[in-house]
């Protein structure tokens, strides 16, 4: 029964959170040197700084995601679940340099960690990610 289910599960996320993955680990590194880059190189606030950089990821990725086929061009749907993930990396960003004081370049990696797994099933249940066979 549980090996039915991991293949069902196998089967429909594999190829795609791949790709996810992909685009998710350059988009990290380029978000926490990004982040690194804009809030202590160039003294630019935690808040302003990290919402810049989050915008442009944010698009960035959208692009990617559509280029690699890994979810359609609907870029409202895109939106409506990138949103909330965006903001609540602003907050986790506030909340971890300016309130607990750990470094911008750590609090980046658990903040882009934690919401990436969020996100990949956020676009399947609001049916943004394709699958194969689908187009």
């Amino acid at each position: 029964m549980i090996r039915k289910i991991a293949r069902k599960i196998h089967s429909r996320y594999s190829m795609n959170f791949l790709r996810y993955l992909a685009v998710g680990i350059v988009f990290t590194l380029l978000n926490i040197f990004c982040m690194w880059m804009v809030i202590d190189l160039l003294g630019i606030s935690t808040v302003v700084g990290s919402a810049l950089v989050v915008t442009v990821m944010f698009l960035g990725k959208y692009y990617a995601y559509v280029l690699l086929g890994l979810i359609y061009k609907k870029f409202a749907r895109y939106l409506a679940v990138g949103i909330i993930f965006p903001v609540a990396n602003v907050f986790l960003m506030w909340f971890f340099v300016d309130m607990i004081g750990i470094s911008t370049a750590l609090g980046a990696a658990i903040s882009v960690y934690l919401l990436f797994l969020l996100r990949f099933f956020a676009y399947d249940l609001v049916k943004l990610m394709k699958h194969k066979g689908m187009a």
